[in-house]
């Protein structure tokens, strides 16, 4: 599980800061939409798409950085 956590951490580094802040926002601040909205004074619908766009982002760099990992395993 650690590793996991390390994993995670590291891609969240990675990504550009925009995808980065929301991600921590809403998932390590336990921060709402509306919330990140009034922090970031973005409009909602912004909010969510940067959410988004992260979550696919992250999802997609730990795909490849597992498959990478099982290959040299």
């Amino acid at each position: 599980m650690e590793d996991l956590i390390g994993h995670v951490s590291r891609v969240m580094r990675e990504l550009p800061e925009h995808y980065a802040t929301i991600l921590s926002m809403f998932y390590l601040q336990d921060l709402s939409h509306a919330e990140i909205c009034e922090v970031t004074e973005l409009p909602l619908g912004t909010v969510k798409v940067r959410l988004f766009r992260a979550r696919a982002m992250l999802q997609e760099c730990l795909t490849r950085e597992f498959q990478e990992e099982r290959l040299f395993t």
